[in-house]
């Protein structure tokens, strides 16, 4: 029992980092790829492929090491020095949206 409920929360965990990142609405993919015409079909297609198989290929390495975190998944992929460059890029893209939003919130006030 305890590992389906493991299961579903990392399935959630997931889906809530695609659909937050750009695929909530659709407007995002309409926009990006419906301007170059036929070929935006498969530009979907690809583009819903590579994230498929990215988290296909993570969860399962996350799976196999029995690791707690996503950090050990990236690891198992990354150069020590690209794992800290990740680290460093995600935490600069965090701090920014915080700054985003809060300068955001002041105009409107």
């Amino acid at each position: 029992m305890n590992t389906v409920k493991e299961s579903i929360i990392v399935a959630f965990a997931f889906v809530g980092v695609v659909v937050g990142a750009g695929f909530a609405t659709g407007q995002e993919i309409f926009q990006f790829f419906t301007s170059n015409g036929i070929y935006s079909i498969a530009g979907i297609i690809i583009t819903g492929l590579i994230v498929t198989l990215g988290g296909i290929f993570v969860l399962n390495t996350g799976f196999r090491l029995k690791s707690q975190n996503h950090s050990e998944s990236i690891n198992f992929y990354l150069h020590p020095f690209d794992c800290k460059s990740f680290r460093y890029h995600t935490d600069y893209i965090f701090i920014f949206t915080c700054y985003y939003y809060d300068g955001r919130w002041c105009i409107n006030n």
